[in-house]
């Protein structure tokens, strides 16, 4: 029953899971304490919990066979822990958990978040690709869009709300501000699939 609701209402169902990750990040990040740096030194539940809901929905979005759903599955895991493991590698080497001279944080994340947040989209491209899921490019440079333009985005948001700690690129992350963006073109990727499938069946 579930998976029905999920299809039934794609972008609704996509919109309430991007805010409850946003949601899981942010009440961790106040239950661990949102004094200083201490957010970028423990392991946050909130990610592989996000990740689960995530392929949870994705699973009831998803036509596929029971093998290669088990398969993309697992790739799916690997690669979100592979990002996961570099993006809080880059943040605390950047906010000065690694000797390094104070010039140097600003610039390194600005740059390396750059790098590897358009990653999240076209690694899942790729895989949908391995598993002879297409999607036309557009929609995965749209979905990389999403990703670059929610960090400016977020901050206007945190300007508007005048949040604690300023308005800044690093707390985006870690209000939680940021997530439900990231989620949110992310999943398009899933529902865009879903469409091209059905004009395919048609």
């Amino acid at each position: 029953m579930p998976h029905k609701i999920i299809r039934s209402y794609p972008i609704g169902s996509l919109a309430l899971l991007a805010i409850l990750c946003g949601l899981l990040w942010r009440l961790e990040v106040e239950y661990q304490g949102w004094a200083g740096l201490k957010w970028v030194s423990y392991f946050h539940w909130a990610a592989p919990l996000g990740l689960g809901l995530f392929m949870l929905w994705g699973n009831a979005m998803i036509d596929i066979d029971t093998r290669k759903r088990v398969f993309l599955n697992i790739l799916i895991g690997i690669y979100g822990i592979i990002l996961y493991a570099a993006l809080v590698i880059t943040s605390r080497w950047t906010l000065g958990r690694w000797i390094l001279p104070p010039q140097w944080p600003l610039m390194i994340v600005r740059y390396s978040l750059f790098i590897l947040i358009p990653l999240i989209p076209l690694g899942a491209y790729l895989i949908m690709r391995v598993f002879r899921m297409h999607l036309p490019w557009r929609i995965l440079l749209l979905s990389m869009a999403g990703y670059l333009l929610a960090m400016p985005l977020s901050v206007w948001i945190l300007e508007i709300l005048d949040h604690k700690g300023g308005a800044d690129v690093i707390h985006t992350i870690k209000s939680g501000v940021l997530i439900p963006f990231w989620v949110f073109a992310l999943g398009w990727l899933v529902i865009k699939k879903r469409d091209t499938d059905k004009r395919i069946s048609l």
